[in-house]
């Protein structure tokens, strides 16, 4: 989980808290919806130790909304239409999360509700669309909708759902162009967003106390609130694994065990001719160690197909990352190196004479 948590998502997460706001309920009007959303930034943005704030339509690790879109223009690599993830944003929001912005321009206070529609592109859309050319005023047009939207910006790629997802088609829209009654407050602060977050929640509170507020986290709360399931599948997995490698060395050691009882007169009438302890141990370690390389030969040749499945609750390393698989292999062959050297030093004591007069 450390790779998980150490996982670059795009933006910056340290000083950065959000709080969920729903005006819904109170039925306010879209044009009271604004003015409140307005109310609230400047109230945000004033209060001492806060950097930056801005509006979302989405949570962070919470796009749901997509929508299909084509390129206005014939020339592109993307198909008639293709579904992108949507997020309408404040201007100020990149700033806040600080989402590098490549090429163009954020949204500013001119991209109003009767200015010409805009939006910004993350890179794997726009590879996808112009096949890396510069976006920069290019057009989108949304399904249903007749008119076109200028691309005014290329912004870096971000974690839009969860950690560990490929890279994802995002198009941010001015959220002053596209109205939502359901937002996010994206709160940036100079020291600790836990002292800040609630002096924002009790100003939100005083502009109207009946709108719906979500509780206040930090984007690190966030973060490790999502990993709960990968955490979850890699303390099963870990457990499986341990209890398969116990299982692994008990089998061994008994497969071994039983082998040396069942030889006790081959090996007894060996050292009668000759043979030395070690000649016994190195036979007997061999020939256990031999099924051990088999079996391992083998799990890394089913380990390749199998591998996509546990792909997704993986961190910071690959699959088929070598140290790992070399790490793996070789505490399986330590341990069971060790299964089957007990039972074969105890075939190194056994006495010819006695093996012999049993039998």
């Amino acid at each position: 989980m450390r790779f998980a948590e150490q996982t670059d998502p795009g933006f910056e997460t340290r000083h950065l808290a959000t709080l969920g706001l729903n005006i819904r309920p109170r039925g306010f009007s879209e044009a009271a919806g604004r003015e409140f959303y307005a109310q609230v930034l400047a109230r945000a943005g004033s209060l001492p130790g806060v950097e930056a704030a801005s509006l979302a339509s989405n949570a962070p690790f919470s796009v749901l909304r997509a929508r299909s879109v084509s390129a206005a223009e014939q020339d592109t690599a993307a198909g008639p239409s293709t579904v992108t993830l949507i997020d309408a944003v404040e201007p100020g929001y990149f700033r806040a999360v600080r989402i590098p912005l490549l090429r163009g321009r954020t949204f500013n206070d001119e991209d109003s509700a009767i200015a010409p529609r805009v939006a910004l592109v993350n890179e794997t859309m726009a590879r996808l669309f112009w096949s890396g050319k510069n976006p920069v005023g290019q057009r989108l047009r949304f399904f249903g909708e007749s008119s076109s939207v200028e691309v005014v910006g290329l912004v870096k790629d971000s974690i839009y759902v969860s950690l560990g997802e490929r890279p994802r088609l995002m198009a941010y829209l001015c959220l002053r162009q596209n109205y939502s009654p359901t937002v996010t407050l994206y709160v940036r602060t100079q020291g600790d967003p836990e002292a800040t977050i609630g002096s924002v929640r009790r100003e939100v509170q005083r502009l109207d106390p009946g709108i719906l507020l979500s509780s206040p986290e930090t984007l690190r709360q966030i973060l490790r609130e999502s990993l709960w399931q990968p955490r979850l599948g890699a303390i099963l997995f870990g457990a499986f694994g341990v209890l398969a490698g116990l299982l692994t060395v008990v089998g061994i050691y008994g497969v071994i065990s039983y082998s040396v009882g069942q030889r006790t007169r081959e090996m007894g009438i060996r050292m009668a001719l000759g043979a030395q302890a070690r000649d016994v141990l190195w036979q007997v370690v061999t020939e256990g160690m031999i099924l051990v390389a088999g079996g391992l030969v083998l799990g890394l040749i089913v380990t390749v197909p199998l591998s996509r499945v546990s792909s997704s609750l993986l961190f910071g390393v690959s699959a088929h990352d070598p140290l790992t698989l070399a790490m793996v292999a070789s505490i399986l062959l330590v341990t069971t190196l060790a299964a089957c050297y007990v039972p074969a030093r105890r075939a190194t004591r056994i006495d010819p004479l006695t093996a012999l007069r049993d039998e």
